[in-house]
């Protein structure tokens, strides 16, 4: 192709390398955490969804597949954290530390912090399960029902406003829970710097 047209190269050959430097960028932007509790759930849920109902969506590109797939995940993830977690405690089915102790415990032990990480995968696989069946449930009550299709989608998106704005909340007091414990070690220190 060199030979017979130089350097010039076809736009579907540009295109595609510049959608693989696009993804290469996207990937080192994202965190383990954020692959493995993000990416690859929202890309599991995607793909056994569109399996499980047939019902899809059109993209057009690489880049705009993973921020989807991305997106998922995050939702999945919140659920995950909002809902199942809590679920899981109270049929005390798992036990949680609280938050200073494994701010404190992983310090001093960093492999805490991987297993945590697994942790939440696990729990976040468990959530895009669980929505998946949520998902094809809520299509085949809409399909035999009279439900007009707005108001089904009407309700999506209350209830993911609902999630975002409990994650939001959830976050900040994981927030002000890290200032208040790094407040009160500078206090001890102090303490011990004035005696």
């Amino acid at each position: 192709f060199k030979e017979r047209h130089g350097n010039y190269m076809p736009f579907f050959v540009c295109h595609a390398q510049k959608e693989e430097r696009e993804v290469e960028k996207l990937f080192e932007q994202l965190s383990v955490y954020e692959v493995l509790n993000n990416f690859l759930p929202g890309a599991f849920f995607c793909i056994l969804f569109r399996w499980q109902t047939g019902v899809g969506y059109e993209v057009n590109d690489t880049v705009t597949e993973i921020l989807v797939f991305y997106f998922a995940g995050m939702i999945i993830s919140r659920f995950g954290s909002l809902v199942l977690e809590p679920l899981c405690g109270k049929l005390r089915f798992v036990e949680k530390e609280a938050y200073g102790d494994y701010i404190k415990a992983s310090k001093r032990d960093p492999k805490i912090e991987t297993l945590s990480m697994k942790n939440n995968m696990y729990r976040t696989f468990a959530a895009a399960v669980i929505l998946c069946g949520i998902a094809w449930a809520v299509q085949c009550i809409a399909e035999k029902s009279a439900v007009p299709r707005a108001v089904t989608i009407a309700g999506g998106w209350i209830a993911l406003l609902v999630l975002l704005l409990a994650a939001y909340r959830k976050q900040n007091d994981y927030i002000r829970e890290r200032i208040r414990a790094c407040n009160k070690k500078e206090e001890k220190e102090e303490i011990k710097d004035e005696i």
